[in-house]
């Protein structure tokens, strides 16, 4: 603009004939402006919570207990020590993963928050045995949204 303010348009043209020999385009154009700065200002804020997470060593996780889906921030994958382009988070791989021992109440949490009726919140303290053999212990803080 005139003021060195910046706008962001959308542009969509098609053909619609022609007359007297030129082609004639009809258009529309649609200010995204809005869009754009609030995609920047998200993008932002994610990567501030992910240095908060990698400098706190925790991450964030979220299970649809209806769908069984399961996601996991970055920060988990690395907790966990897998390539989240090679392991698919899923409630079997974490299972897979947690100390055999400690499997039994991981099982009887899960099975517990799936099944209620009320809303509240969880934790727990579990251990899980990387790929190395090595041992790590892990605390997990559930917080059940309605919806």
């Amino acid at each position: 603009m005139p003021d060195g303010y910046v706008k962001y348009l959308r542009v969509v043209a098609r053909p619609s004939g022609r007359q007297s020999g030129r082609l004639e385009l009809v258009g529309a154009v649609t200010d995204i402006t809005e869009r754009k700065r609030a995609d920047a200002e998200l993008r932002m804020s994610e990567g501030y919570l992910a240095e908060a997470q990698r400098m706190t060593r925790s991450g964030s996780w979220a299970w649809n207990v209806r769908t069984d889906a399961v996601f996991w921030s970055q920060e988990i994958f690395r907790i966990y020590e897998c390539d989240p382009r090679e392991n698919k988070a899923s409630w079997s791989f974490i299972l897979q993963m947690v100390h055999p021992e400690d499997r039994p109440g991981v099982e009887q949490r899960a099975q517990m928050e799936s099944t209620r009726k009320d809303i509240v919140d969880s934790e727990g303290d579990f251990r899980i045995v990387l790929p190395d053999g090595s041992v790590k212990h892990l605390h997990s803080i559930g917080h059940p949204r309605a919806g």
